[in-house]
């Protein structure tokens, strides 16, 4: 063997341990990369969990929301309905009151102060 084919060994073996090192080094940092990837998916997966529960919760928020607008509205029917009816009742005496007294004014002849407190009535 001569030197020149020693010096060519070398510089072959040199050449072939830096790609070596090299491709070690890819492997290496491809390896981090793949690690800093898998935690980010897990993050995102927590992240994606955390929103799926959030937006079950306001789902769940709406429909009691919901359900308390129409109990809501139920009342608000309710106390209109028994307003009316206390306003008819009260109609409806009135108008009692008022034909009785037209009855009374017709069949008795009244003196003027009755008569006056009974257009009060």
């Amino acid at each position: 063997i001569t030197q020149v084919q020693l010096d060519e060994t070398r510089i072959a073996l040199s050449d072939a341990t830096q790609r070596h090192r090299a491709i070690d080094d890819d492997r290496k940092n491809m390896k981090a990369e793949l690690g800093r990837i898998k935690n980010e998916s897990k993050h995102l997966a927590t992240h994606s969990n955390l929103l799926t529960q959030v937006q079950s919760n306001l789902k769940s928020m709406r429909r009691v929301r919901n359900a308390d607008f129409e109990r809501v509205n139920k009342w608000r029917r309710a106390s209109s309905i028994a307003s009316l009816k206390i306003v008819g009742t009260a109609l409806q005496v009135y108008l009692c009151f008022r034909s009785m007294r037209k009855t009374f004014e017709k069949r008795l002849p009244l003196s003027k102060e009755l008569q006056l407190s009974l257009i009060h009535i």
